[in-house]
């Protein structure tokens, strides 16, 4: 399908001739907004299915558009019979949008962490670890705060062992740096380079392409 002259790469995937990901049982195909590259992608997924049985569902299998005029997009969906999808999407629970991610489209993260939380507390602490909440609630005392850096340290100096989740963000941020400076041989930093950075050196990539920890580490 990529070495017939009538597919058009998507406009991020030409230089690196990047047509498809896949990650375990789900597939994510790539081409520009127009329905001859469609049709040839389409073709090749028949081929597949003839081989391999498999087939795309299309209750599950959304297509998404990025400045495709309405016209163009009606006739890919009819030609296709799957549903247009919107972003932000969500895949395994984490936000997929195409701009920067903001604290709103997180927000379910955030509320499937807390009712881990409550699930782990119930689940582990006893009977009368459980009554303790309800009978400070009752009581006229009020108990004082604790200190975030406290509980976070290790159990051995007093602390509950918690990590200190910006400590781990930071440190995360940096091995993503580390990888991006040492060029690895992994598919997505060759992306990164051949369609942000170029022939730059990291420290000369433009700041808007990096965070405010990004740009800590780089300087």
């Amino acid at each position: 399908m990529s070495s017939m002259e009538e597919f058009n790469f998507h406009y991020k995937c030409s230089t690196m001739k990047l047509t498809h990901l896949i990650f375990v049982d789900n597939l994510m195909l790539f081409s520009k907004g127009n329905l001859q590259s469609v049709v040839l992608m389409k073709r090749a997924l028949k081929a597949f299915a003839e081989v391999s049985r498999l087939e795309a569902s299309p209750e599950k299998t959304a297509v998404y558009f990025g400045s495709v005029p309405k016209d163009i997009q009606q006739s890919i969906l009819r030609f296709t019979g799957f549903q247009k999808g919107a972003f932000p999407s969500r895949y395994l629970g984490i936000p997929i949008t195409s701009k920067r991610i903001s604290k709103g489209d997180c927000g379910i993260l955030v509320d499937r962490i807390l009712k881990r939380i409550v699930c782990w507390s119930s689940r582990h602490l006893s009977y009368a670890a459980r009554g303790q909440p309800v009978e400070r609630q009752n009581s006229s005392a009020e108990t004082p705060p604790i200190a975030w850096s406290w509980i976070c340290k290790p159990k051995r100096y007093g602390g509950l062992g918690i990590r200190d989740c910006l400590t781990w963000n930071t440190a995360a941020i940096g091995k993503y740096v580390w990888q991006l400076a040492k060029k690895e041989d992994t598919l997505w930093i060759k992306w990164v380079h051949h369609v942000y950075i170029k022939e730059e050196n990291l420290v000369g990539v433009q700041a808007h392409l990096l965070t405010g920890h990004e740009r800590t580490f780089v300087r």
